[in-house]
C-alpha cells in the first residue's frame, strides 16, 4: 500500500494485503495487477490518492491557504495536536512558502504516529489573505478545523470540518484553483457549517450583447461589478483567465435571472477589453444577430477540481454549507459509500448574478449505500443541478475465455470482486453478468470469474453494477444551465421537489453508451409530488426527439463497426426496452412556451404516468403530448390536462408516434 500503510476499514479482520494474496489474484504479472477498492475495506497498489486521511486533509487546506504566517508552533500532548493560527499572517506581505506546508505536516504526522489522537487547526477571528491566486478567508469568531486519526492495526480514519457558532466565509478569487477540500481514503466525514463558500471576483462576466458580426460579438457590462485589470498591466497578464472566454450562455432573463430564449450555450474565444466604454469583445463566430440587446455570460474558467470533493470515502455527512461561486462543480463523489447533503445551498449569493459555479451542483461516481440528498437548494449552476452515474467500458480484444481487454473509464474504477454487466453496444440489451476476478489497470485487462457471454464482441459495453440509493426530497432545482436533475442509476426517489427554469429540463433519465458513456441503466425511479416550472425554456431537445420537461431515453452510437473502435455518431434506442419501473405521480408540471410534449418517455417497460397535472400555456393548439412514448409499455390514468386560465385542454395521453 502506498506509505507503507493501508486504509481499511473497522469491518475488516485480515492484514492490507490479504485480498491481494488470494489464489489467482496476481496471476496477470505483478502487483500492480492487484487492485482490491471495496467500499469496507480497501488495499490501494496503484491509486493516486496519499493514505494519511490527516495528511490530506491539512495538506488540502495548506495547498488553498499557503501564507508562510499561516501556522504558529504547535503544542502537543494528552492525546492531541493543536495548532493555533493567528490573522496577523494577512499583514506578511509575502507569498508563496513552504513554511507553512511544513509545520502542518508536521502536525500532521504527529497524528499518524500516536493512536487515538485529534489534530486541531484553530484560527482566532479576522480576515486571511493568503496569496495572490487564493484570495482571502474571513472567520467571524474562532473556529476549529479538526481531524482525528486512529491509528490501530486496523486502522479508521475520521475527518470534521466545523462552521463554529457562525458564518465562516471563504472568499476565493475567480481563478483555477485546486478545489478548496480534499477528503480520500476517510471513513467518517463530517463537514457542518454555517459556512460560506464566495469569489472575490466571479469566474464569468455578465453582460448585454450590443452587436454581433460573422468574427466576434460585444458585449457590455458594469465594470464595478465585474472589475477587469487594464489590458498590458502585469496584473492582467498575471492573470490569463481574464482574457480568454471559455464558454458563453444565454440567453439570460435580466429580471428573473434565468434561461430563456434565444439559447446558445457553447465555446468562447479570446477577448479583448475596452474598460474606458466597459464593453467586452469575444472572438467567435458563434451567434446570430437574434442575440443582440439580450444578456448572456462569459465564463473565463473551468476548473476540474470542485469545491468539495470526497474519493474513496464512507458515511459522509455535509450540513449547513452555502457555496454562491466557485470555477468548478460544488460537491464531487467518487467511490463513496454513504453521503448526505443536508441544508446545502449551491446558489448565487444575490439575485442580481446569472450564475452561481460553472458546472455541476452535485455530481456523483460509482457511489453506493444510501445518497440523500434533502432540504437543499441547487440554483444557477453552470451544469446539471445534480448527476449520478457509473462508467461504461467497452469491449478492444477477447484474449482468452474469460478475460477482455478495454478501453473507456470504467476500468479505472473496477475493484475485484464487484458484479460486471455486459451489453450489447447497439442496443444495450444484457448479455450475461460476471464477477471480476483480476485486474491490470496499466494494460486495461479484466478477468472474469467464468466464461465470457457467447454473444460478447468487440465493441460492446460494459459496467459495474454498483449504485447507490438516491433519496432526493424538498430540494430546489432552479434556473441552471443544463437539467435539474440527471439521473443515469437504478434505485432513485425524488420526492416533494421544486424544478424550474433548467435550461435543458426538469428532469433527463438517460442511459449513455454513445457520448458520455454513462452506465448503467435507469430502474426502479419514482418522481412524485413534485411541481414543475418552465420544464424546458430553451424549448431544444438536447436528448431525443422532443423537448420535454421529464425524458426518459437511452442512448447508443449510430453506427457500431466490427474493428475496435469503429462506432461513430450517437442516437436514441430505436427498438427494445432498456429502462424499466419508472414511477411519475402526483406531480403539478407547468409547461414552457413551445414544449408540446410534457413527457417523453423511450425504451422503458413498465413505466407508470398517474395522477398528475400539466398545464400549457393559454393558446396552445390541442393534440401536444402528454406522454410520448416510443418503444416502451406502460400505463397513463387519472392525469389532468389543462390550459393556464384553467380550462380543460384536449392533449393526447398517449402516443406512440415515432
Amino acid at each position: 500500500a502506498l506509505g507503507g500503510r493501508c486504509s481499511a476499514t473497522r469491518t475488516s479482520t485480515r492484514p492490507c494485503d490479504a485480498g491481494c494474496s488470494r489464489p489467482g489474484a496476481r496471476a496477470m504479472g505483478t502487483a500492480q495487477g492487484c487492485e482490491l477498492r471495496r467500499l469496507r475495506r480497501r488495499c490501494l497498489t496503484s491509486a493516486p490518492w496519499p493514505t494519511n486521511s490527516a495528511l490530506i486533509y491539512i495538506a488540502a487546506l495548506c495547498a488553498v491557504w499557503g501564507h508562510p504566517a499561516f501556522c504558529t508552533t504547535a503544542v502537543s500532548g494528552g492525546g492531541s495536536t493543536t495548532t493555533t493560527i493567528d490573522s496577523s499572517c494577512s499583514t506578511a506581505g509575502v507569498v508563496g512558502s513552504s513554511t507553512c506546508q511544513s509545520v502542518v505536516a508536521a502536525a500532521a504526522q504527529a497524528c499518524s504516529t500516536a493512536p487515538n489522537t485529534t489534530c486541531t487547526l484553530l484560527f482566532a477571528p479576522g480576515v486571511y489573505i493568503w496569496n495572490t491566486t487564493s484570495g482571502q478567508v474571513s472567520f467571524a469568531n474562532t473556529t476549529a478545523v479538526h481531524v482525528g486519526v486512529d491509528t490501530t492495526p486496523m486502522p479508521t480514519a475520521a475527518a470534521d470540518l466545523s462552521g463554529g457558532p457562525t458564518e465562516v466565509e471563504f472568499r476565493t478569487v475567480g481563478t483555477r484553483l485546486h478545489g478548496l477540500f480534499t477528503f480520500a481514503n476517510v471513513d467518517g466525514v463530517t463537514v457542518t457549517g454555517p459556512i460560506v463558500v464566495d469569489a472575490v471576483r466571479q469566474p464569468y462576466t455578465f453582460g448585454r450583447v450590443t452587436a454581433v458580426s460573422p468574427t466576434e460579438v460585444t458585449l457590455s457590462f458594469n465594470a464595478t461589478e465585474y472589475p477587469f485589470y487594464p489590458p498590458g498591466s502585469a496584473a492582467a497578464l498575471a492573470a490569463p483567465w481574464l482574457q480568454h472566454a471559455t464558454n458563453m450562455y444565454g440567453a439570460i432573463d435580466p429580471k428573473l435571472r434565468v434561461p430563456r430564449l434565444p439559447n446558445y450555450w457553447g465555446g468562447g474565444g479570446t477577448l479583448a477589453v475596452d474598460l474606458a466604454a466597459s464593453t467586452l469583445t469575444v472572438a467567435t463566430s458563434k451567434l446570430s444577430s437574434d442575440f443582440i440587446g439580450e444578456w448572456m455570460v462569459v465564463e473565463h474558467a473551468r476548473d476540474a477540481s470542485p469545491a468539495f470533493e470526497f474519493h474513496q470515502c464512507s458515511d459522509v455527512a455535509v450540513a449547513g454549507v452555502a457555496l454562491y461561486s466557485h470555477a468548478g462543480m460544488g460537491f464531487v463523489a467518487t467511490l463513496v459509500n454513504g453521503i448526505s447533503l443536508r441544508n446545502v445551498s449551491v446558489t448565487t449569493r444575490t439575485n442580481q448574478r446569472p450564475m452561481s459555479i460553472l458546472v455541476d451542483g452535485a455530481h456523483f461516481r460509482k457511489c453506493s449505500g444510501d445518497l440523500h440528498i434533502v432540504d437543499c437548494v441547487f440554483e444557477r449552476n453552470g451544469d446539471d443541478g445534480f448527476a449520478s452515474h457509473s462508467e461504461y467500458s467497452t469491449v478492444v480484444e477477447l484474449i482468452d475465455p474469460a478475460t477482455v481487454v478495454v478501453a473507456g473509464e470504467g476500468v479505472d474504477l473496477a475493484a475485484i470482486g464487484e458484479e460486471w454487466i455486459f451489453r450489447d453496444r447497439a442496443t444495450l440489451q444484457p448479455l450475461g453478468v460476471r464477477t471480476l476476478v483480476g485486474i491490470d489497470h496499466a494494460g486495461k485487462r479484466m478477468r472474469f470469474n467464468e466464461t465470457l457471454p457467447l454473444a460478447l464482441k468487440v465493441n460492446d459495453a460494459l459496467t459495474a453494477t454498483t449504485a447507490p440509493r438516491a433519496l432526493i426530497e424538498r430540494t430546489r432545482y432552479w434556473g441552471n444551465l443544463g437539467h435539474g436533475i440527471r439521473i443515469k442509476t437504478p434505485n432513485v426517489v425524488v420526492r416533494d421537489c421544486v424544478l424550474g427554469y433548467n435550461s435543458y429540463g426538469a428532469i433527463l433519465m438517460i442511459p449513455d453508451a454513445a457520448r458520455w458513456m454513462s452506465s448503467l441503466v435507469v430502474a426502479n425511479v419514482t418522481i412524485e409530488n413534485c411541481t414543475i416550472t418552465n420544464g424546458d425554456p430553451w424549448a431544444t431537445a438536447q436528448y431525443d426527439v422532443d423537448p420535454a420537461s421529464i425524458v426518459v431515453t437511452a442512448y447508443v452510437p449510430e453506427t457500431v463497426g466490427p474493428a475496435a473502435g469503429a462506432v461513430s455518431g450517437a442516437v436514441p434506442v430505436g427498438q427494445g426496452m432498456v429502462n424499466s419501473n419508472i414511477v411519475i405521480r402526483n406531480n403539478t408540471i407547468v409547461q414552457a412556451p413551445g414544449v408540446c410534449t410534457a413527457l417523453l418517455i423511450r425504451a422503458t417497460v413498465n413505466f407508470t404516468v398517474a395522477n398528475n397535472i400539466v398545464q400549457w400555456p393559454t393558446g396552445t393548439a390541442a393534440g401536444c403530448n402528454l406522454v410520448h412514448a416510443l418503444n416502451s409499455a406502460g400505463a397513463v390514468t387519472a392525469n389532468e390536462c389543462r390550459l393556464a386560465n384553467g380550462t380543460v385542454y384536449d392533449c393526447v395521453p398517449d402516443s406512440t408516434l415515432q
